[in-house]
C-alpha cells in the first residue's frame, strides 16, 4: 500500500457510485410513503420499488469491483464509511416497504417493559380481552396497557398472525424492552417506529465497525466491508424495515473475531478469549436461535486449540446458558378460555393453541426452492376444490404460516383426501417427478403414526432429510477448518462460517430476504463470487406481494396457476437457479484449477 494519499481522482468511481445510490435512496424514502399501513396492496407501486434495488444493487456490483480491483488504493475507507452511514439516514425516515415484523417487536418490548412474558398471550387474545372480564392479573396488565394510549392500540392491531404468540428469543426481548422504556406510549406510532429503528441500526453499524476490524486482524483489505455497508439488501432490511435480526448478526459477528483471536494468536490471554466467545455465543443464540449452528464448528476448533478441561468446561457452560435463554419461548403456553379473552374457546389441535415458534418450525414455508423441491417430491398429490376468491383486502398481505396454504392460497382450498365432487382436480407441480403411489406409500402411514396428515408428514420428512446433509456438511467443513495448519488458517477457518450459515439459509424451507443478511459480515471469505449475487437476486422475494395483489393466471404445462403460484413454482427458479449454477460451474472449475489453495477472491 503506498505511503502517499492519492488523488480524488484514484476513488472518485466510488464517490460517483456513492452519490448516485444515495440519490436513488432518497427516491425510496419518496416512494415509501405510498407503503403506509392501509394502502391497497394493488395501488403500492411494488414493481417500482424492486426496480430501484435492482439499479441500486446494479451500482453496488460495480463498486464492490472497483474495490477488489483497488484494494491498495488509499482514501477508500472514509468514502465506504460515511456514504454506508448516509444511506442509513435517508432509510430511516422512510415507511416500511411490505414489512410489518416491527409491529410486534414494538408490542413485545411493551409487553416486557410491563414486566409480562411476550411468551404467554397472543397479541390477538389481549384484543379480544374486555377490562370488565374476570382476567388473569398478567393479562389485565396488557390490557391496560393496551388502553393506555391509542398508539399502542394501533400497534396491537397491526400485528400480523396476530393469534399466535412471539417467536423471537429473550435477548432481542431486552432490547425490545430497552426501547420501549425510553419511547413515550402516548408518542405517535411513527416515531415509536423510528426510534425501534435507529436501535436496530445502531446494531447495524456496529457490525459494520466488527467487520473491519475482523479483515484487519486476519489481514485482509478493511475496503471490503463495503460488502456489506453498502449493500442495498442490508440497508433495506435494517434502516428500512427495522429487522431485529440486526442484533444477532452483531453478537455473532463478535463471537467470530473472538473466536479468530482464541484459535489464531499467542499468548495467555487465549483462554480468555475462549470463554468471551462462548459468551457473545450464548447472547447470538439468545438474540436470534441460528447462530447454535455455529457450534459445532466452534467446539471443533476449540478442541484442536486447548483440548482438556477448559474446551469442555466452555462448551458445556454455552450449551446451558443457551438452553437456559430459550426455556421460555419454548415452554407450551396454551391460550386462555374463550370466558378470559372473550374469544372462541379452542382445542389442542386449533391453531390457535399452537405456540408462534411451534408453527414456524412445523409448518412455515416461504420463499424456498431447495426445501420446495425435495417437499414437493415426498408430499402426494392432493385434490383442490375450487372456491370464489374473496376480494383483497387492504390490510397489509403477508405470508402464511401453514405450508399448503402458501402454495394455493387464493382461488381453492386444498385437502389429502379424494373428493367426488365435480369441482375437485388433482394438482400436482411441474418439477414432482416421484410417481405419487410412491410419496403416498412413505408419508400415509407416517401420518397416521404420528397423528398428523400427509402434507404435515411430508414436511417433516423433507425437514429430516436436509438437517442430516446439512449435519454432516457442518462436521465435515469443522474437520476442514479446524486441520488446516497454514498460514492461511483464519481465511479458510472464516470461510467454513461463511459456508455453515449460506448452506443453512439455502436448505431452509423460510428463506427471507433478512435472513441472508446472517451472512453477509462473512461474505470477504467466500471464494465464488457469486454469492455476492445472492443478496441482489433475493430481493425477487418482493415481487411475490405484486402477485398477490394481482392475482394473474397463466396456464403453463396444461395446468392453471394464478396469484404466488406462479411465483413459487416459476419465478423462484429465476431466484435461485442462476447462482446454483454459477457455484456449480465454479466448483467444476476448482476441481481442475485446485482453488483451495488459491487466496480468497
Amino acid at each position: 500500500m503506498p505511503d502517499s494519499i492519492p488523488s480524488s481522482g484514484a476513488v472518485r468511481p466510488l464517490i460517483v457510485c456513492g452519490i448516485a445510490s444515495w440519490l436513488l435512496y432518497l427516491g425510496l424514502l419518496w416512494m415509501s410513503e405510498q407503503f403506509v399501513w392501509g394502502t391497497p396492496v394493488a395501488q403500492r407501486p411494488i414493481l417500482a420499488a424492486v426496480t430501484v434495488f435492482a439499479i441500486l444493487f446494479g451500482l453496488y456490483f460495480f463498486a464492490v469491483r472497483f474495490v477488489l480491483r483497488n484494494e491498495q488504493t488509499t482514501g477508500q475507507m472514509p468514502v465506504i464509511v460515511a456514504f454506508a452511514i448516509a444511506f442509513r439516514l435517508v432509510l430511516l425516515f422512510s415507511q416500511p416497504i411490505l414489512e410489518i415484523d416491527a409491529y410486534r417487536y414494538l408490542w413485545d418490548g411493551k409487553a416486557c417493559a410491563a414486566g409480562v412474558s411476550p411468551y404467554r398471550f397472543s397479541p390477538q387474545q389481549v384484543l379480544d380481552a374486555n377490562v370488565a372480564d374476570n382476567l388473569p392479573s398478567d393479562l389485565a396488565v396488557l390490557v391496560r396497557l393496551r388502553d393506555r394510549s391509542s398508539s399502542n392500540h394501533i400497534i396491537l392491531s397491526r400485528i400480523h398472525y396476530s393469534g399466535l404468540t412471539t417467536v423471537y428469543p429473550p435477548v432481542s426481548q431486552t432490547v425490545f424492552a430497552c426501547t420501549a422504556i425510553v419511547t413515550p406510549h402516548q408518542a405517535s406510532v411513527a416515531i415509536q417506529m423510528l426510534i425501534l429503528k435507529v436501535v436496530v441500526v445502531l446494531f447495524d453499524l456496529g457490525t459494520l465497525w466488527l467487520m473491519i476490524v475482523l479483515l484487519k486482524t486476519v489481514n485482509r483489505p478493511p475496503e471490503l466491508s463495503l460488502l456489506y455497508g453498502w449493500c442495498p439488501l442490508v440497508l433495506k432490511e435494517f434502516a428500512n424495515s427495522g429487522h431485529l435480526d440486526a442484533i444477532a448478526v452483531f453478537l455473532t459477528t463478535a463471537t467470530v473475531l473472538l473466536a479468530i483471536r482464541a484459535f489464531f494468536s499467542i499468548g495467555k490471554t487465549q483462554p480468555v478469549r475462549l470463554w468471551m466467545c462462548g459468551l457473545f455465543a450464548v447472547t447470538s443464540v439468545g438474540a436470534k436461535i441460528y447462530p447454535v449452528i455455529l457450534f459445532p464448528l466452534l467446539v471443533w476448533s476449540a478442541w484442536k486449540r486447548f483440548r482438556g478441561r477448559t474446551t469442555i468446561t466452555v462448551t458445556v457452560c454455552t450449551s446451558l446458558l443457551s438452553m437456559a435463554l430459550l426455556i421460555p419461548m419454548l415452554t407450551r403456553e396454551l391460550p386462555a378460555p374463550a370466558s378470559v379473552v372473550g374469544g372462541t374457546a379452542t382445542t389442542e389441535k386449533d391453531d390457535s393453541a399452537v405456540t408462534g415458534i411451534a408453527a414456524f418450525t412445523t409448518r412455515w414455508q416461504m420463499n424456498d426452492f431447495l426445501f420446495m423441491l425435495l417437499y414437493e417430491n415426498f408430499r402426494p398429490d392432493r385434490e383442490v376444490t375450487k372456491k370464489r376468491r374473496a376480494p383483497l383486502e387492504a390490510a397489509e398481505i403477508s405470508p402464511r404460516p401453514d405450508a399448503p396454504k402458501i402454495r394455493s392460497p387464493e382461488p381453492s382450498q386444498e385437502t389429502d383426501q379424494p373428493d367426488s365432487s365435480s369441482d375437485a382436480v388433482v394438482r400436482r407441480v411441474w418439477f414432482a417427478i416421484v410417481p405419487n403411489t410412491w410419496r403416498r406409500s412413505l408419508t400415509v402411514p407416517l401420518a397416521a403414526a404420528i397423528g398428523t396428515t400427509p402434507k404435515e408428514a411430508a414436511f417433516l420428512v423433507t425437514r429430516i432429510v436436509l438437517s442430516l446433509a446439512f449435519l454432516a456438511f457442518t462436521i465435515r467443513l469443522a474437520q476442514r477448518a479446524s486441520s488446516v495448519e497454514n498460514t492461511n488458517g483464519d481465511v479458510i477457518w472464516l470461510e467454513s462460517v461463511f459456508l455453515t450459515i449460506a448452506w443453512f439459509w439455502l436448505l431452509l424451507p423460510t428463506q427471507n430476504p433478512w435472513y441472508w443478511v446472517w451472512v453477509m459480515p462473512f461474505l470477504p471469505f467466500a471464494r465464488s463470487r457469486a454469492w455476492i449475487t445472492v443478496s441482489g437476486c433475493t430481493m425477487i422475494y418482493y415481487v411475490r406481494f405484486w402477485f398477490v395483489a394481482h392475482n394473474p393466471q397463466l396456464t403453463v404445462h396444461d395446468r392453471m396457476y394464478s396469484g404466488t403460484q406462479l411465483f413459487d413454482f416459476y419465478i423462484t427458479w429465476l431466484e435461485f437457479l442462476p447462482v446454483l449454477l454459477w457455484l456449480l460451474t465454479d466448483k467444476v472449475r476448482s476441481a481442475f484449477h485446485r482453488a483451495r489453495q488459491c487466496p480468497v477472491w
